[in-house]
């Protein structure tokens, strides 16, 4: 194979990955610092609202296997381009979902439960479906292509076009929960991140681009293969091929298991914070329920607990770039 090299910088694709993923995290792993304003707002439950995250997370994990061929088909971004789109505008036409009357939800009892539920399905259709459906598009496509550019640091590239993932989940969880507590409302915020999200999305896409054909960076060789002339030589294995390997279904059985734990955690994490520290502080203060807490500490608790979703998603991050260099040194 003939190996030829391009004056297109190859840091670009790493950047349009970077803010890909930075969209992603923005859509899924701050989640959790929602749940409370929606359920109060609403009136829907727990188990209501974060199925709402349930669906995204199938819906999302779902469409990385289209994603991958449709992007080695149209390319990664076109793919991204128009994933990004659909994904922007589920998460924007959350702010379009009309809360029932607060007296109604404020009452309680069955009319209030009734109320909410009607309302529920478009979080379920919004969020869960589209949004979802346009991140799966958004997510593995760069993730694809960035290795192609350095295959002299492959997993460090890989690394680098995922850090967004936490880096989206540090600046999401401090600005949504400071954007509610202004509000007061969490609706105006899906209207005001999925603008934002748009914007991330479409440069992230132009940044895309697959290399030539025999593509290699300037003053890099592939390695020999180990073994002599006569072992085999590395190669890309397509998706039908990979799928028949037991390593595909090792790594897919891995990632599950991360996946379950890690989003498990994720998307409830604000949540239970603003629940122990509010616990805490009507203990303290002798108050009979959390509804008795000022206005002002509860939006105090809320940006407390968001310090949950940030730290862990700056470490997730972190890992993410320090891993990448050493496998590239010693292997996986």
């Amino acid at each position: 194979m003939s190996q030829t090299q391009t004056t297109f910088p190859r840091w670009i694709p790493l950047l349009g990955g970077l803010l890909g993923s930075t969209a992603c995290g923005l859509l899924l792993y701050a989640f959790s610092v929602f749940i409370r304003p929606l359920m109060a707002q609403f009136g829907w439950t727990v188990p209501q609202v974060a199925m709402a995250y349930s669906i995204i997370c199938l819906v999302f994990g779902l469409m990385t296997f289209p994603a991958g061929r449709l992007s080695d088909k149209y390319g990664p971004r076109n793919v991204v381009l128009i994933g990004g789109i659909i994904m922007a505008f589920g998460f924007y036409m959350v702010s379009t979902i009309k809360p029932p009357d607060p007296a109604v939800i404020a009452a309680g009892g069955e009319a209030a439960k009734a109320a909410g539920r009607s309302q529920l399905w478009l979080l379920y259709l919004y969020y869960g479906v589209i949004a979802g459906f346009g991140g799966g598009c958004v997510y593995l496509p760069p993730i694809a292509t960035a290795p192609k550019w350095w295959p002299d640091r492959r997993a460090l590239a890989t690394g680098f076009t995922v850090v967004g993932l936490g880096l989206g989940s540090f600046i999401m969880a401090p600005m949504a929960t400071g954007l509610i507590n202004h509000y007061g409302s969490a609706l105006p915020v899906f209207r005001i991140v999925g603008i934002a999200m748009l914007i991330i999305v479409v440069i992230a896409a132009l940044c895309l681009k697959v290399p030539p054909a025999g593509y290699k960076p300037a003053g890099w060789n592939p390695p020999a293969p180990a073994g002599g002339a006569t072992a085999k030589a590395t190669r890309d294995f397509t998706y039908e091929e990979s799928k028949a390997t037991p390593q595909f279904w090792l790594l897919w059985v891995a990632y599950f298991c991360g996946s379950f734990a890690g989003l498990m955690c994720i998307g409830l994490i604000a949540k239970h914070g603003i629940d122990a520290m509010s616990l805490k502080y009507i203990a303290d203060k002798g108050l009979a329920t959390i509804k008795n807490i000022p206005p002002a500490d509860a939006k105090a608790i809320a940006m407390a607990a968001a310090v949950a979703p940030s730290t862990l998603g700056i470490f997730n991050a972190a890992v993410h770039i320090m891993v990448g260099p050493l496998i590239d040194k010693i292997g996986s």
